[in-house]
């Protein structure tokens, strides 16, 4: 069985600062966003989350019960929607040399995504070949 991910819908009060004070919680209780849908009706904010633990195990009821605590001292509203429990399978990526993703693509497999964190590195370890 792949870990399980939760989806939650999530209402506010419109301000500066609500997605950061939000995931703030989620990463202290060991949850991570994987995908989000955010829009705004007027001044409220709406959005459905789709979020997973950082270790890749199933986002357990207890967790998802402290972060709506969490969150309601601050005035958001999260409730884990009915429609999509345990959404999305986690899956885990990695990141291909640019000839093994070259190779890949030629015999049809599709490339797989690269994550914010694996860009970054890349990026830094080109930036720290430069200096020497």
């Amino acid at each position: 069985m792949l870990p399980q991910g939760a989806k939650v819908e999530v209402r506010a009060a419109d301000r500066s600062g609500l997605l950061s004070d939000f995931t703030r919680m989620l990463r202290e209780h060991g949850l991570s966003l994987l995908r989000m849908e955010l829009k705004r009706h007027k001044d409220e904010a709406i959005g459905t989350f789709y979020i997973v633990t950082d270790s890749g195990c199933e986002v357990r009821a207890e967790a998802l019960h402290a972060v709506r605590t969490r969150v309601a001292e601050i005035g958001i509203s999260l409730e884990v929607a009915k429609d999509a429990p345990g959404w999305p399978p986690v899956r885990k990526t990695s990141v291909l040399a640019p000839s093994e993703a070259a190779a890949a693509v030629e015999q049809g497999h599709e490339r797989p995504r690269s994550s914010l964190g694996s860009l970054l590195w890349s990026h830094l370890g080109k930036l720290s070949n430069n200096f020497g």
